[in-house]
């Protein structure tokens, strides 16, 4: 079984999404990425996300990408 590393900068592509008026659904990312092969390969997911002190909406999204 070979391991496969993604690694997300966050802040650019929540950046991205807002841009264009849309939400990101990083379970919906990883769903896609692994796909089929959930059994093939082990993942490991990384998301890279400044912060801020006082930033409440950073804060959830820190909390909801480490699945607290």
């Amino acid at each position: 079984m070979s391991r496969i590393g993604v690694f997300v900068d966050v802040q650019n592509v929540q950046e991205t999404f807002e841009r264009q008026g849309r939400e990101v659904r990083y379970d919906a990312l990883q769903r896609n990425l692994i796909g089929d092969n959930s059994d093939k390969h082990d993942y490991k997911f990384v998301a890279f996300v400044p912060f801020r002190a006082g930033d409440e909406r950073r804060q959830r999204l820190i909390d909801a990408l480490s699945f607290q």
